[in-house]
C-alpha cells in the first residue's frame, strides 16, 4: 500500500514538470469602467492580432483605464513586460474600445519582434494591482554613439483623440443679393436692390457691390421727372457675434449718378453726380455653414444733393431735389465660402 501510494506521488510530481500551467489572471490584469470591452475582450483581440494564443509565460500585461471629464474621455496607463523587458505608456482614445484595439496592436508587435531583443537583461518586479505611476525621467544619452531604437515603440502614436481640422488659409469669399424699401434718395418710397462680392476674415469684411434705386416719379406744374439711381458701393465691416449669430456693424460710401427724365415745357433730362457716406448695423443668421439670412438697417448723408428745375422765361423754377438723408431696410442671403467664422 505504502509503495503504491509513493508510485502515484511521483506520477503526479513527473506530469506536473512535463506539462506547462495555463496563463494566469495575473499575466493579463486589466481594470476599466463600467461599459468598457473586459479582459476577455482584450485576449480576444490580442489574438486576432497574433492569429494564435499567447503562449504561457509570453506576455504579462497591466492595463488601468480611467474616465477624464475633458477630451479625450479615456487613458489608459499600460505597462507590458516581455522577454525580460518592461515597458510603460499612455494612450487615450474618445472610445474606451478603441483603447482595446489600440492595446492588442502594442502587444502583437511586441510579441511579434521579440526575438529582436538582448538575450541577456536584469529581471523586473512583478506586475500588481496597484495603480501604475508614471516612469521616471530617462538617463542622459551617451552622444558619443546613437541610442538604440526601443523595440517596444511603434512606429505611429497610437491614439484615437479627434484630429482637429485645419484652418482655412486665407480669407474667404462672400456674395449677397439684398433689397428693401429706400426713402430720401428719389421722390416717395421705393426699392433699392443691390448684389455684392466682399472678403471674410474672422473679425472682419470688405465688401464691393452695386446698388440701383428703382424710378419714381414726380409732376410739378405741368413739368413730370422720373428718377432713380445706380451706385457702386464700397463698405467695411466689424464681425461680433458667436455662434450662428452674425453682428456686421459697417460704415462706407456710394459713389454714382441720380438720373432724371424730365418731360413738359423748357426741361431737359440729365444725370447729376450721386455721392452718400453710410454706415449700417445688421444681424445675419448662419442656417448652414454657407448659407445666411441677413437684415441690415442702413443710413446714408449725402454728400451731394443735385437740383433738377424747369427754365422758365422769369426764373428756374426746381422740379426735384434729394433729402439731405436718406434710409434703407435691407433684407437677403449671403453665400459664404471658405468663411473664418
Amino acid at each position: 500500500m505504502i509503495a503504491s501510494a509513493a508510485a502515484t506521488h511521483l506520477l503526479s510530481s513527473l506530469l506536473a514538470v512535463q506539462v506547462p500551467a495555463p496563463p494566469t489572471a495575473s499575466e493579463l490584469q486589466w481594470d476599466a469602467p463600467h461599459g468598457c470591452p473586459g479582459r476577455a475582450h482584450l485576449s480576444s483581440a490580442i489574438e486576432r492580432r497574433l492569429g494564435r494564443a499567447l503562449a504561457p509565460g509570453e506576455l504579462a500585461l497591466a492595463g488601468q483605464v480611467a474616465l477624464h471629464p475633458d477630451s479625450p474621455r479615456f487613458r489608459l496607463q499600460l505597462q507590458l513586460r516581455i522577454a525580460g523587458r518592461t515597458q510603460t505608456r499612455t494612450l487615450t482614445a474618445e472610445r474606451c474600445s478603441s483603447l482595446v484595439d489600440a492595446t492588442s496592436l502594442v502587444v502583437a508587435w511586441a510579441v511579434t519582434h521579440a526575438s529582436e531583443l538582448p538575450p541577456e537583461l536584469p529581471p523586473e518586479p512583478p506586475l500588481s494591482d496597484e495603480p501604475i505611476s508614471p516612469p521616471p525621467p530617462p538617463a542622459p544619452v551617451d552622444t558619443t554613439s546613437p541610442p538604440s531604437p526601443d523595440p517596444l515603440t511603434p512606429s505611429q502614436p497610437l491614439t484615437s483623440a479627434p484630429i482637429q481640422p485645419r484652418p482655412p488659409i486665407g480669407p474667404g469669399v462672400l456674395l449677397r443679393l439684398d433689397v428693401g424699401p429706400e426713402y430720401g434718395a428719389v421722390p416717395g418710397l421705393s426699392a433699392a436692390p443691390a448684389l455684392h462680392a466682399g472678403l471674410l476674415w474672422r473679425r472682419l469684411r470688405l465688401e464691393l457691390g452695386a446698388r440701383f434705386v428703382t424710378p419714381r416719379q414726380t409732376d410739378h406744374d405741368g413739368t413730370r421727372a422720373r428718377l432713380y439711381a445706380l451706385a457702386a458701393a464700397l463698405q467695411t465691416c466689424a464681425r461680433p457675434g458667436r455662434g450662428a449669430l452674425e453682428v456686421p456693424l459697417c460704415g462706407g460710401l456710394e459713389l454714382g449718378g441720380l438720373r432724371a427724365d424730365v418731360s413738359g415745357p423748357n426741361a431737359a433730362s440729365r444725370t447729376a453726380p450721386w455721392l452718400t457716406l453710410h454706415a449700417s448695423a445688421g444681424l445675419v443668421w448662419r442656417v448652414h455653414p454657407r448659407v445666411g439670412l441677413s437684415l441690415a438697417l442702413q443710413g446714408h448723408v449725402h454728400l451731394t444733393r443735385p437740383s433738377f428745375a424747369r427754365i422758365d422765361a422769369s426764373a428756374n423754377q426746381q422740379v426735384f431735389a434729394p433729402q439731405p438723408a436718406s434710409v434703407r431696410l435691407l433684407a437677403g442671403v449671403e453665400i459664404k465660402i471658405r468663411d473664418p467664422w
